[in-house]
């Protein structure tokens, strides 16, 4: 990353909160006047449509920045943690650029401390992870958590686990699912996504290629027998490799041994704006973005919609065909659970071996923090029984 790139963003906070109450309400206006046509987006001329692109992004961005950095402010009180948002440029040309990437999460101190490579400091070691490890980054989204004391045991190349958090999750989130894997033999790989990912989805298809490009080529991942578990938004990324990948790709997830699935944001679009509002902001702000956000996927549909029914539709026509575990709950607000109940019994149709843990009462990314035994048992006879028995995938 360039020192432009790098560039903390300022936001000066009257001018941002004023900003932010004058772009809400252009977004509460407006909604009603675009949900009333859908040719909108065709009537207008191209110079008409890049402006209103540029200027919703910016409004949206504008919007999600006032409230992380607020937020983040409050973290940075309580846990003396510093403020490290940061913008840059995204792999978009022109205007977008300025207004699409920033980081959205950010590692803990003991995690951002750590070298390239090589063992973690005694004194920097997280609590939650009792092993000697090693973290190996190959970007700030992409990093390779390696059990040290696995290596020492077994000669033989450890499975690799393909982590795809939430949106917006912090490493210190992370540490839980690793420190799982961990104990059954695995290294882990944590891919994280940004909103610019998921607002301009052609972002989120170069990040998911390089993704894919990395897993192929690097010689310390191509030969591990490959796992995925991905949690609510992270679905969509795997969705995102899924459409984008090559022929040579294809036979990359082949190597995915087994699949995990957890709280899978699956229904409407509103409920993909949901989650991705509730995972950015405070719940005062959520049904705000969530408006806001339904306006920008109104008005930009070739850029945006229509990109997501694409990932939606690769996902369920052409799955990879390999042991898939879901967890879910019946009140999560962005879990259809009747939709993904349709989609499990179409893989099942497909040959897929599916198997799904549901309860009644629990919360969307959190299924773990509030069913830890039922979750850890499950996920453990899950893995165990395809690490004992490796079936091999098919596409």
């Amino acid at each position: 990353m360039s020192a432009n790139e790098g560039q903390a963003v300022s936001v000066e906070e009257n001018a941002g909160e004023g900003m932010l109450v004058e772009n809400i309400s252009l977004c509460m206006d407006a909604i009603p006047v675009i949900s009333a046509t859908d040719k909108l987006n065709l009537s207008m001329d191209p110079c008409s449509r890049q402006g209103m692109q540029e200027e919703m992004v910016s409004i949206l961005t504008k919007m999600f920045l006032s409230v992380r950095r607020r937020e983040s402010r409050i973290d940075a009180k309580t846990a003396g943690v510093p403020n490290n948002w940061s913008a840059g440029n995204c792999g978009t040309s022109g205007p977008m650029s300025s207004y699409l990437h920033y980081q959205v999460s950010s590692p803990p101190p003991a995690l951002a401390m750590a070298p390239a490579s090589g063992t973690v400091p005694k004194g920097q070691a997280p609590n939650t992870l009792p092993y000697p490890l090693s973290v190996k980054k190959y970007s700030n989204s992409f990093s390779l958590y390696t059990n040290l004391s696995n290596s020492e045991s077994s000669q033989a190349p450890r499975p690799l686990l393909l982590f795809l958090p939430w949106l917006g999750s912090k490493a210190k989130s992370h540490e839980k699912y690793i420190q799982l894997y961990f104990k059954l033999g695995f290294d882990v790989f944590v891919a994280e996504s940004s909103v610019s990912h998921f607002l301009w989805p052609r972002t989120g298809l170069e990040h998911a290629r390089q993704l894919l490009n990395l897993l192929m080529e690097q010689e310390d991942l191509s030969s591990r027998r490959l796992f995925v578990h991905a949690v609510s938004v992270g679905g969509y990324l795997f969705a995102q490799m899924l459409v984008c990948s090559s022929k040579e790709q294809r036979e990359l997830l082949e190597r995915v041994n087994g699949q995990v699935f957890d709280s899978l944001v699956i229904g409407s679009t509103e409920r993909m704006a949901t989650g991705v509002a509730r995972m950015l902001s405070s719940p005062l702000l959520e049904p705000l973005l969530v408006r806001g956000m339904l306006l920008y996927f109104s008005l930009l549909k070739g850029q945006t919609a229509d990109y997501y029914d694409r990932g939606i539709q690769t996902f369920l026509e052409k799955p990879v065909h390999s042991p898939v575990l879901f967890f879910y709950c019946l009140n999560d607000p962005m879990c259809d659970h009747v939709a993904l109940e349709e989609l499990m019994q179409r893989w099942e149709k497909q040959g897929i071996e599916v198997q799904g843990k549901k309860w009644q009462d629990s919360v969307h990314a959190g299924n773990l923090r509030k069913h830890t035994e039922e979750y850890t048992d499950t996920l453990n006879s899950f893995i165990s029984s395809l690490l004992n028995n490796m079936p091999r995938s098919r596409l």
